[in-house]
């Protein structure tokens, strides 16, 4: 049994991931062809033009991130483009100061 840690190169070759605009790696999985309904259990939700952030406490982190309806990168804005913004998140989300 090979016990030698996995190095970040090898976990994007075996998950064959492409460079994420944000930074980082990713890969989608499944794209339906069509819209699901949403009635169905409530687990969580965020609002559109919502923000989201994360930070990892390693030399890296695996996550998945499953968006619906389907996410469209053509419509994404990245926050680091826009500087005045990111002083105005920083004010109005509690802990976004150390991103």
């Amino acid at each position: 049994m090979n016990t030698s840690p996995i190095s970040v190169s090898d976990i994007i070759e075996r998950l064959k991931l492409a460079p994420h605009p944000e930074g980082g790696f990713f890969r989608e999985i499944y794209r339906a062809p069509h819209t699901v309904e949403w009635r169905g259990e409530h687990l969580s939700a965020c609002t559109a033009n919502a923000w989201q952030a994360a930070r990892t406490t390693r030399v890296y982190s695996l996550i998945g991130c499953t968006v619906s309806p389907g996410f469209e990168f053509r419509l994404f804005e990245l926050l680091s483009k826009e500087p005045e913004r990111i002083e105005q998140v920083r004010r109005m989300v509690k802990g976004f100061e150390e991103f």
